[in-house]
């Protein structure tokens, strides 16, 4: 289980000239490792540590100790990121934060756990108010159009704010600070990638999805290939979808099990079951419209912590600067030509891969773009979500950093115990913002959870009426196709939540790793049959398939096989099997003398 510790080293006596040796290691998936060596010259101390990702790696001075070491003196692992110094009579009088480098008393904790009732009062106004839009929702007259695209009436920023809302899933208002507190600012010229794919997508991508005028985007892909392509490519699909209903529901679950003190099953439970009656029985539109005001109290919660940090951080804004840059936390250009760490090219091309699978194969975000009058507002609608995504990533960048200048600052207000890195953001919003603030903060990330819930759901539901049910029986009625469309949500739903229950007892945290790396490898192959679609004319069925299985073999070896060399880094597999996938199938497509028909 993560977090449990399988080996604490006693300390060990090194002698007068080498000083006190303590050390601490940590199982887990994210191993710690760390010896502090006391200096008795001048109190000083020197870190090592492992492969922790909670500390980095290498050597590096630490502040003073608080007390003299001796051998009867112990380290003991706290939590992710402090150890304890535990003394010769047992007691841990002090603890040490990695992360900031920081000793606290165990004396001077000051830290608050759990919502009150302002809170709470808050959380249930915001879904009084979710419920209300739902009902006017509900009793609208609806076709299968309406059902399945909103009749295409959604307006364009509306559309694009669901976009927005859609893929900043409650996952990264809860990761994506909890990686820029832990580290620096590498991981933000990721956002670029959305430019530099906006006009490819608006340029070739865009013009054939409004015309294709369908509600399953895999309805092109029999089109362009066959039946069997487009078959596997939607099933594919949805089981994707239904296992990031699992993980979505399960992550932000265990944040509000830290912040609320309701069970995790309890948080699971609760949110899916109000997700599922909201999408099957409301549609696309509402789920559309929901994603609009989710996305605006989403935005309002995130700079609501960000003030709250800078205020309480030593000098404000300017001394949060100060400190952030002399220790080096707002490098974010890595130019060194390596294919093993996440270097600033590394990263780009995630950045382009993930954005290329996002706006070409991604139901989810094409059924969007497809819900507007005409193509104008499409283009407006991605475009606005690329602007309004970077201005939001800055936001999420500047409160990852804010809360590390905040706990430098604050050490005492830290809960030691901490499980994981990513309960950080949760443990601020309970014990650091006043409690009218949090309940809008906690209703912001329910929001983010059921607007990511319900896109899932709904594209699932599309995909499986659109290219299995209607394909089968293409004159079934509007009523019909609606019918098994709810009937969908509810299944898609209640397996989403089963699998979220099951993952919620076990080690989650390696098996959350394993999906991430599965659903790279399978969103970069639906991404290379749209590629294929759209820029390789020759490729025909029988070479998307050769192009598809060379994709999952590439991308299989590269993470699991044994290798002679060095492993690249993940974020660098799916671009990988993206350009096998495309240069298979395209040489494929010579061997089997398929060529232009």
């Amino acid at each position: 289980m993560f977090g449990r510790f399988i080996l604490v080293l006693a300390a060990v006596l090194a002698g007068t000239a080498q000083g006190v040796q303590l050390a601490a290691e940590q199982n887990g998936d994210h191993k710690l490792r760390y010896r502090i060596v006391y200096d008795g010259t001048n109190g000083y101390a020197t870190a090592i540590n492992g492969t922790g990702a909670s500390a980095g790696a290498g050597t590096r001075r630490i502040s003073p100790l608080p007390a003299v070491p001796s051998a009867g003196m112990r380290l003991l692992p706290v939590g992710d990121q402090h150890l304890a110094l535990e003394g010769d009579d047992g007691a841990r009088n002090w603890f040490y934060h990695v992360v900031t480098d920081r000793w606290v008393a165990a004396k001077d904790f000051r830290f608050k756990k759990g919502f009150g009732p302002v809170a709470w009062s808050v959380v249930t106004l915001y879904f009084i108010l979710m419920a209300g839009m739902a009902i006017h929702f509900m009793r609208k007259k609806k076709s299968a159009d309406d059902y399945f695209r909103g009749g295409g009436r959604i307006p364009w920023y509306v559309a694009g704010m669901s976009i927005f809302a859609t893929m900043l899933s409650s996952v990264t208002f809860l990761a994506a600070p909890a990686q820029y507190y832990m580290s620096d600012w590498r991981y933000f010229p990721m956002t670029i990638g959305i430019f530099a794919m906006a006009p490819v997508v608006i340029r070739y991508y865009l013009p054939f999805f409004r015309r294709l005028k369908t509600a399953s985007a895999y309805e092109y892909l029999e089109q362009r290939f066959n039946a069997a392509v487009r078959l596997f490519a939607s099933g594919a699909y949805v089981v994707f979808m239904i296992s990031r209903v699992a993980i979505v529901t399960l992550l932000p679950a265990l944040a509000l099990n830290a912040m609320t003190n309701v069970s995790v099953d309890g948080c699971i439970l609760v949110c899916g079951a109000a997700t599922i009656l909201y999408c099957a029985f409301g549609g696309f539109e509402a789920v559309v419209w929901s994603d609009f005001v989710q996305g605006i109290v989403l935005v309002s919660g995130a700079v609501a912590i960000f003030v709250a940090l800078i205020m309480g951080t030593d000098g404000g804004i300017a001394g949060a600067w100060t400190m952030a840059e002399a220790n080096a936390k707002t490098t974010f250009l890595d130019l060194r030509f390596l294919a093993t760490e996440p270097v600033l090219w590394v990263v780009l091309v995630l950045a382009v891969v993930e954005n290329l699978s996002s706006y070409t194969s991604d139901q989810c975000v094409i059924q969007r773009y497809g819900s507007v009058k005409d193509e104008k507002a499409a283009r407006r609608s991605i475009w606005f979500n690329g602007v309004f995504t970077l201005l939001v990533s800055a936001l999420f960048c500047a409160i990852g950093t804010a809360l590390w200048t905040y706990y430098c600052s604050n050490p005492e207000m830290l809960d030691p115990s901490l499980p994981k890195a990513d309960s950080i953001l949760p443990f601020f919003i309970v014990s650091g913002l006043p409690a009218p603030v949090a309940g809008l903060v906690a209703a912001a990330l329910f929001a983010a959870t059921v607007s990511t819930l319900s896109a899932n759901l709904s594209s699932a539901a599309t995909a499986l009426t659109a290219d299995f049910v209607l394909r089968l029986r293409p004159s079934m009625s509007g009523e019909a196709q609606m019918k098994w469309g709810k009937l969908f949500t509810f299944a898609s739903g209640i397996m989403g939540v089963a699998a979220a229950l099951a993952l919620a007892h076990c080690d989650t945290r390696s098996l959350f790793d394993t999906f991430k790396e599965f659903i790279s490898v399978l969103t970069a192959g639906l991404a290379g049959l749209f590629f294929l679609g759209v820029f390789v004319r020759r490729v025909k069925g029988r070479a998307a398939v050769v192009g598809l299985v060379a994709n999952y073999a590439i991308c299989f070896t590269l993470r699991y096989a044994p290798l002679p060399f060095a492993r690249p880094h993940v974020f660098l597999v799916g671009g990988i099997g993206l350009l096998v996938c495309v240069l298979t199938a395209w040489f494929a497509s010579f061997v089997m003398k398929e060529g232009e028909k």
